[in-house]
């Protein structure tokens, strides 16, 4: 008996030690709807976001199409295929934390169309939010780590989808991004000192380039 109740407050506390909490409340605000099916809540707390995924249901319990389009600590945007006017919908959104906690955050609610809805036309396209740029291609959908080219330079965004800048180890080779996240290649001064980055964006080391040497660091070593 003894050894029953020890096994079950184990699985018990085996549970919550991986138990995230969830708010008890929605954290939405506000919500206001525009004609062209775009939908705009404003929250309660900051929140941080980790692949957020909208689900919008009218009252018979069908499904619509949903992304969003904006996102911000405090606000965001989604928008909806196939609404119908005056009417009333339901709507989740998952993959949303309080900020500077693990908690989920409820984000649910509903709204109710205007007389006139039409049709949203989404438009590609960087955007920036509180944590940085990210791009939205025509789809609706975002590049997440990955490489994306756009015009005449390439890029690379992180699991969330967030442009990178700076030093970057992709795939086991160190890269170079400047601040406005383009790749770099050929010579490049970074700091007080000079690197090379082959046609790929990839740091070269330990081998010449021409007639100059690069150390194990990458570093133009100018004792050759």
């Amino acid at each position: 008996m003894i050894k029953r109740i020890i096994t079950s407050l184990a699985i018990i506390l085996g549970i919550c030690s991986t138990f995230t909490p969830v708010m008890a409340y929605s954290i939405v605000e506000d919500v206001e709807v525009e004609s062209n099916s775009v939908v705009e809540v404003e929250l309660t707390k900051n929140v941080k976001y980790q692949n957020p995924k909208v689900i919008v249901k009218d009252s018979s319990g069908n499904t619509y199409s949903a992304s969003l389009i904006e996102f911000d600590s405090d606000d965001l945007k989604f928008y909806v295929n196939g609404l119908k006017a005056n009417t009333k919908y339901t709507f989740s959104i998952s993959g949303v934390k309080i900020r500077n906690t693990n908690a989920n955050a409820d984000v649910t609610g509903s709204f109710k169309t205007r007389n006139r809805v039409t049709a949203y036309q989404l438009k590609k396209g960087w955007i920036r939010d509180s944590k940085g740029w990210w791009y939205r291609n025509a789809n609706g959908s975002y590049p997440k780590n990955q490489w994306k080219r756009i015009g005449d330079d390439w890029y690379h965004f992180d699991k969330y989808g967030y442009m990178q800048t700076g030093w970057q180890k992709i795939s086991g080779k160190w890269y170079y991004f400047d601040e406005d996240g383009e790749m770099e290649t050929g010579w490049e001064k970074i700091g007080n000192k000079y690197y090379y980055f082959d046609r790929n964006g990839a740091l070269q080391t330990n081998k010449w380039i021409g007639r100059h040497h690069v150390n194990a660091n990458g570093v133009w070593d100018r004792s050759y």
